[in-house]
């Protein structure tokens, strides 16, 4: 099972439209949460609603649009929306192997200075709800440490505080991450390049005895001036394997010609036995995903090898250019 949260800037355009749906169909979350998407409160349902995903909503700002909120979910994922305002969307969830529901919480923090506070008087009232496992996940536009930011101006130390005191008296546990350590960049110079770590997962200790292999994502940016992160809750893939090479891959059945290759292989032999029809359905499959993922695929994963590696060069307005060219 899989959670995706992801401040994506803005989805008017098709480049943007696109980049996401490819997301969706790449990563296939059961829960996706985007911010900032710019679109009105039932736009989404036509601009990027994906196959599989049974329901959603979400919240429009208004006339600037910068905190426009959506929550997606499966039709595997039973999901109770408890509260929507434009700055969280308060969940229960059935989901998964854990046996009781929990609650998610999914956040878009204040981003001005002097409001900042609000962030974690919500965190404390939401608190005061809790009965339980409770995971929290968003751009909470805070920061813990110095670690946690890169950059011409220092982070303030107030703010920091605020945020682990806030987080220490809700009982919620940063997730960690695997990746890159910054989730924002201000899109600037070299000069004046800022990065920080304003989205992260954050939850109780009962969350994670719930899903205890739990892992955070941090993955490669895909055009917004955030990346999105990626929660998986087991280890495992949800994927069918059959043999040691050959891998049956959940994002074929949203093609439409999935159902036919498989049905033709399976028929293709007539009355032959059914582990030789099982083998002809893989070579189909596999000759058949090629021609229909390969190349998309393929440029993918090259692009983020590509990305990965500027990531450790020396920042100049050279490299960001590479890597701006590249996402």
């Amino acid at each position: 099972m899989r959670i995706l949260s992801y401040n994506c800037r803005g989805l008017r355009n098709t480049s943007a439209v696109e980049k996401m749906k490819a997301l969706l169909r790449w990563k296939y979350p059961d829960i996706v949460f985007l911010l900032e998407t710019r679109l009105y409160k039932n736009e989404w349902k036509t601009k990027i609603k994906e196959p599989g995903f049974s329901d959603g909503r979400g919240v429009a700002a208004g006339a600037n649009r910068a905190g426009d909120l959506l929550l997606m979910w499966r039709e595997e994922v039973q999901v109770a929306i408890k509260d929507i305002t434009l700055h969280y969307i308060d969940a229960k969830v059935k989901m998964g192997n854990c046996k009781q529901d929990w609650r998610l919480t999914v956040v878009y923090g204040w981003s001005k200075v002097r409001n900042k506070y609000q962030t974690c008087d919500l965190l404390h009232r939401l608190h005061q709800q809790v009965q339980i496992p409770w995971l929290v996940v968003g751009d909470f536009n805070l920061i813990t440490d110095y670690l946690e930011k890169s950059g011409s101006r220092e982070p303030y130390t107030k703010e920091m505080d605020m945020f682990r005191d806030c987080l220490e008296n809700c009982g919620l546990e940063d997730c960690g991450y695997y990746g890159r350590t910054f989730t924002w960049e201000n899109n600037r110079e070299a000069e004046y390049y800022t990065e920080e770590r304003l989205d992260r997962a954050v939850s109780n200790k009962e969350w994670i005895e719930c899903y205890p292999d739990m892992r955070v994502y941090h993955l490669e940016r895909c055009g917004s001036y955030h990346i999105p992160i990626q929660i998986k809750l087991v280890l495992e893939e949800e994927e069918i394997t059959w043999g040691w090479s050959f891998r049956y891959e959940r994002y074929w059945e949203k093609h439409d010609d999935c159902a036919k290759v498989i049905k033709d292989g399976w028929m293709e032999n007539g009355s032959i036995p059914i582990m030789d029809r099982i083998k002809c359905c893989e070579n189909k499959l596999r000759s058949w995903s090629k021609e229909a993922f390969g190349s998309l695929k393929q440029r993918s994963v090259k692009a983020e090898d590509a990305i990965k590696a500027l990531n450790k060069r020396k920042l100049t307005n050279a490299v960001l250019l590479q890597k701006k060219v590249l996402e």
